[in-house]
């Protein structure tokens, strides 16, 4: 009988430099979990083959292969075949795991018989990390730990292989491997491919992986947008998985999705990248690229994509270099500040108003800006008092009016993080009068006038009572602190996250302990905030259930169906 969790696939091609961090963190999660971890030299030059034959000899639970050069698609199909574990985890040798997390993403798909799970990642520079746009666009709506492509359209945003468990089993059942004889985006099929068949998506808004950028000469291919071969390969994966999904998924929201990933998000770099070029090498790659965009991107698509990006599809359309050249350089400068006008279109929506030396039409929806995108949180402290945690800050969407005359709702909620239990909050906005400049106020471009955006009632509290959470837990869990809003535009929930040094103080030292049950407070990475419920009786009897198995009828959360259990009290400022 197999007895290993997890396989631990990584690719290795000339990295030296950052293998021992990266392989640190691994080993340590062999430790932790049965894990197994399966190296593969795909031919290194660098001294890297050294290393990873050390860590192999050091390291019984570590398996080193060498193999010709045959690109990181070939690497990662044979890792699988040597694979052993009931769930398989792909890392780049660049890059770094929080092994701690993976054990948790083991404990969901365990709990929850989930064929894959996914955590949240950042990006590595140095010593420091930032979000990631597109990654922190994934779980934006995300009110469930445990989904599907189908209930959640959003995770085709995050097709990447490496911040994920994938059972074994689904990859032999489904023949799924990664193309090979690409050097760009090879894992977005193949995760598309993934995300398609598995029953069950686990969720676990921790960060576990810290996606590396790297400087100088050692930058990978990911950053490599300059070469056409790279445009050409990230195109054909592209292409490959528009066809499959329209060709695989019944739901339309997913191609939606993934149709908007695709040309607002996937081929906007190569755009940027055409300002780099002289005129005839641009204008082959913008034949090439028009010849995408033409049979994937009709005017049904162009119509739900932020305005630049309809605009600059035209002009490539047309060839015509030096425009689209304007619109990148005004997309990066001044597109931000493009004025929302309230109730000004015939059917008093939001529309966003464009300069005409610029575009062929001056007004869009002003929602489609909006598009998954998460509104800017800041939180601006925390204190205990009585032994209940109160959390406060502010979330706004710039352009977007969040006042008594375009009132934002807030509500908050703890979800499990091995289930989908939740557990209310009380919540209550309160005024931002600090909200104003950039927020509060835009001088638009010459020929605009000045455009107000009061922003005086866009802040939240949270109070986190621990006796309420022990009344609704029968043993030991953690949960995830979410915040979900509703304002003129958009609707959404994200992590509370962010927390500053002196908050993470207060929240380090808060806990409450009530008849053998201590309740406490954590941060991660990313400074997301998550509630631990200890209850060492229950714990004894082997029950570690984080919730009640409630089987109400699902209510809804701002028109969003939720799980069961969620009983919201939402109060204003008095």
């Amino acid at each position: 009988m197999n007895n290993i969790d997890i396989s631990v696939i990584i690719p290795v091609y000339n990295v030296a430099e950052y293998l021992e961090e990266c392989l640190d963190p691994v080993v340590k999660l062999t430790e932790e979990t049965s894990a197994e971890v399966i190296l593969v030299d795909d031919g290194s030059t660098d001294g890297s083959s050294e290393i990873l034959r050390s860590y192999s000899e050091k390291h019984g639970s570590v398996k080193y292969y060498h193999r010709d050069n045959a690109g990181v698609a070939a690497a990662r199909n044979f890792g699988i075949e040597k694979a052993s574990g009931r769930y398989v985890m792909f890392v780049d040798a660049d890059d770094v795991i929080i092994p701690d997390v993976y054990a948790e993403m083991l404990a969901i798909a365990d709990k929850n018989d989930a064929d894959c799970v996914r955590c949240a990642y950042v990006r590595l520079k140095g010593k420091s990390v930032k979000p990631s746009p597109l990654g922190e666009r994934v779980n934006y709506g995300q009110r469930e730990t445990i989904s599907s492509l189908i209930k959640h359209p959003n995770f085709v945003y995050d097709t990447t292989c490496w911040n994920k468990l994938i059972r074994r089993s689904l990859l032999a059942e489904k023949n799924i491997r990664f193309p090979e004889g690409v050097i760009y985006n090879e894992d977005a099929p193949f995760m598309l491919e993934v995300l398609h068949h598995a029953n069950k998506i686990g969720v676990c808004f921790k960060t576990g992986y810290l996606w590396r950028i790297r400087t100088g000469d050692s930058i990978s291919v990911t950053q490599k947008a300059h070469q056409e071969e790279i445009l050409r390969g990230k195109v054909e994966m592209m292409r490959r998985c528009i066809e499959f999904c329209k060709s695989n998924v019944s739901e339309k929201a997913v191609l939606d999705k993934l149709l908007w990933k695709t040309f607002a998000t996937d081929l906007t770099g190569h755009i940027k990248q055409l300002r780099d070029f002289p005129e005839d090498e641009a204008l082959k790659r913008m034949e090439y690229m028009d010849g995408f965009i033409s049979e994937y991107c009709d005017d049904s698509v162009k119509e739900k994509l932020p305005a630049i990006f309809t605009q600059i599809y035209r002009e490539i359309h047309d060839r015509d270099h030096k425009k689209v050249n304007i619109l990148t350089n005004f997309n990066e400068a001044s597109a931000s500040n493009a004025p929302f006008i309230y109730g000004e279109d015939e059917n008093g929506k939001v529309i966003l108003k464009y300069p005409d030396e610029y575009f062929d039409r001056t007004t869009y929806d002003a929602g489609n800006e909006l598009t998954d995108r998460p509104p800017q949180m800041k939180l601006l402290g925390c204190e205990v008092k009585d032994n209940r945690l109160k959390i406060h800050g502010h979330l706004y969407q710039k352009r977007v009016c969040a006042n008594d005359g375009y009132p934002q709702q807030v509500k908050a909620f703890l979800l499990s993080s091995t289930d989908n239990t939740i557990i209310d909050l009380e919540t209550a906005t309160e005024p931002t009068p600090e909200l104003d400049g950039e927020r509060g106020t835009i001088i638009s471009h010459e020929d605009y006038s000045r455009h107000r955006y009061p922003c005086d009632q866009a802040g939240f509290s949270i109070i986190i009572d621990p006796e309420k959470i022990k009344d609704h837990c029968s043993g030991p869990g953690e949960f995830t602190l979410l915040l979900s809003h509703k304002n003129v535009l958009s609707r959404g929930t994200q992590t509370v996250k962010k927390v500053t040094g002196e908050m993470k103080k207060v929240l380090n030292s808060w806990k409450h302990e009530t008849g053998g049950t201590e309740i406490s407070a954590t941060t991660d990475r990313s400074g997301c905030i998550f509630i631990a419920v200890s209850d060492q009786d229950a714990a004894d009897r082997g029950k570690g259930k984080a919730g009640p198995d409630k089987s109400k009828k699902k209510k809804e959360l701002f028109g969003f169906p939720i799980a069961p259990g969620l009983r919201v009290s939402l109060q204003g400022r008095r």
